[in-house]
């Protein structure tokens, strides 16, 4: 009866220490795995401290901007919108003009009720300060940043704050239906989508 009894120990403690084994070695594991997640979480924020947002373009990072995040281009502004959600993106569309006093325009921005009349083209973004306003197609959510990328404009950033247009086209607002723009309509132009809405 000792001599079972004795066995019956033996495999309990080899059990035991099977399962003791198991749990040291776990532990073990959980502790090197958290040590090499936070060294690796140093190493990513060590890499990435010197990534810039477009918001750094106040800050003179303009040109290093660019290399960092240079916008994704699409075919069609519809996955551009998309993607913009995401990361920068680009599509092309006509640039064209037209002024709050046009036949089919009521003198208020359809996004905000802003009174565009008197020469009240400008918006005061919290983010890009006084910016120029753009009607877009409702793909386009109030209050989204754009660059046009074109020369004349010396590559200027807008808000979309007013609607009338399809996806294939960008207007910008004038003082006046009458005022002179340093370009009329443009085709292919480059639009990145640097803020989805506001």
């Amino acid at each position: 009866m000792n001599h079972i009894k004795k066995n019956i120990f033996k495999i309990l403690m080899s059990i035991f220490g099977i399962f003791g084994f198991i749990f040291v070695s776990t532990g073990f594991g959980v502790l090197y795995a958290l040590e090499t997640d936070e060294s690796s979480l140093n190493t990513i924020n060590n890499n990435n401290k010197d990534l810039l947002t477009y918001s750094d373009l106040k800050s003179g990072q303009s040109e290093l901007l660019e290399k960092q995040l240079k916008p994704v281009f699409y075919n069609s502004m519809e996955e551009a919108v998309f993607y913009s959600k995401s990361y920068p993106t680009s599509f092309k569309a006509k640039l064209v003009h037209y002024g709050p006093d046009c036949a089919s325009c009521g003198g208020h921005l359809g996004c905000n009720g802003q009174n565009a009349k008197n020469g009240n083209i400008y918006y005061n973004d919290k983010e890009y300060g006084k910016i120029r306003v753009v009607a877009a197609s409702t793909l386009l959510p109030c209050g989204s940043i754009l660059k046009i990328n074109l020369d004349a404009y010396d590559n200027m950033y807008v808000i979309v704050l007013d609607r009338g247009v399809d996806s294939s086209m960008i207007d910008l607002l004038k003082e006046s239906q009458r005022s002179k723009s340093p370009v009329r309509t443009v085709n292919n132009v480059v639009f990145d989508i640097v803020r989805y809405g506001y």
